[in-house]
């Protein structure tokens, strides 16, 4: 079959590369519990094709602060299964910079970066460790 299907809970949506809904359903998966969403599976081609759009929302939905540890974690491997390639290294490196941001988001978008030395991921990881015990 050409083209994505996209499924959503219960739900299945079939569209020939149509980001528009991918991105609505997107929007609407990330208004949800998230503390499950760790894989896309088969979905994760059609969100590639919009990486930096979905970054921002996984990003976005981060800095929520109804966002909670376990829906964190599911950001994170989330955000871990954007293909790089698709995302600026420069929009990485200023998720990097987004204090703000939980140190397990800023942390794998170092990882992202080939330019980020030991230090930078370090540093990040020691944060992690002292925030969690």
């Amino acid at each position: 079959m050409d083209g994505h299907c996209i499924q959503e809970g219960e739900g299945f949506y079939q569209q020939k590369k149509d980001n528009v809904l991918t991105e609505k359903v997107l929007i609407h998966m990330l208004s949800k519990d998230l503390t499950y969403k760790y894989h896309l599976f088969d979905w994760q081609e059609a969100v590639d094709d919009l990486a930096d759009k979905a970054l921002g929302l996984y990003v976005g939905r981060a800095l929520n602060n109804k966002t909670n540890e376990k829906e964190l974690d599911a950001l994170r491997s989330l955000i871990s299964n954007l293909d790089v390639s698709k995302v600026s290294e420069n929009k990485w490196k200023e998720i990097v910079g987004t204090y703000s941001l939980p140190p397990i988001i800023r942390l794998i978008a170092a990882g992202k970066i080939p330019t980020v030395v030991g230090g930078v991921r370090q540093d990040l990881y020691c944060e992690i460790k002292k925030t969690n015990g």
